[in-house]
């Protein structure tokens, strides 16, 4: 999936505003707390998927499995 356009989109953070909203979206009732601790948490998780989109993958093979397999039939 190409997110490129989807990022320049985005702003650098979450803001705990749209961490609220989403949280009314699926019916979540949150203390000031927990709002910046999942504000926090929401960040770190972006930030490690724009990491993840930085890679060069491009010369790497996909492979189906991590580990090594053999068919125990």
């Amino acid at each position: 999936m190409d997110l490129a356009g989807y990022n320049e989109e985005m702003s650098d953070s979450i803001s705990s505003d749209e961490v609220k909203h989403v949280a009314n979206l699926a019916r979540l009732r949150l203390t000031s707390k927990e709002l910046e601790i999942f504000t926090e948490q929401l960040r770190a998780v972006l930030d490690h998927a724009k990491d993840v989109e930085a890679l060069q993958l491009d010369d790497i093979e996909p492979m189906s499995h991590p580990l090594p397999i053999e068919n125990t039939m």
